[in-house]
């Protein structure tokens, strides 16, 4: 997706002559992440609304897509603490050396608060461990 993101902060097709892939990456982008080129020879911010087929759209040269964040439930085995992600198991220790730990998250009450490691155990079973998946 990234590929796609920098190859259409320069694009110069018109949105309907685009692949369906890259049609569908400027949507997921939004149009307020995108400028519009205008038969007066400039590139101008997009509002909300449709892409329309016959405009060139570009994504923003200083956008970043956010992060995509996946959650894991932290269990108890055996008297330790851990959390499974992308197939692998770690003990809740382990997690802070892995480049997409993102950080622990208690779970109760009405929002998410981010949650020190040491004070995992003490919020266990209502905490989650957080990753971000580039």
């Amino acid at each position: 997706m990234n590929d796609m993101i920098e190859k259409l902060k320069k694009n110069e097709i018109p949105f309907g002559l685009l692949s369906s892939e890259e049609q569908e990456c400027l949507v997921e982008v939004k149009r307020h992440n995108c400028t519009n080129y205008l038969e007066s020879k400039l590139w101008t911010n997009c509002s909300g609304g449709l892409f329309a087929n016959t405009v060139v759209y570009r994504i923003k040269p200083d956008y970043q897509p956010e992060p995509k964040l996946v959650d894991c439930e932290i269990y108890k085995k055996a008297g330790t603490l851990w959390a499974e992600f992308d197939g692998i198991k770690y003990k809740i220790f382990e997690l802070l050396s892995q480049e997409e730990f993102a950080g622990f998250y208690h779970t109760g009450g009405d929002k998410q608060t981010e949650v020190q490691p040491e004070w995992v155990a003490r919020y266990f079973p209502n905490v989650i461990a957080r990753f971000e998946v580039k």
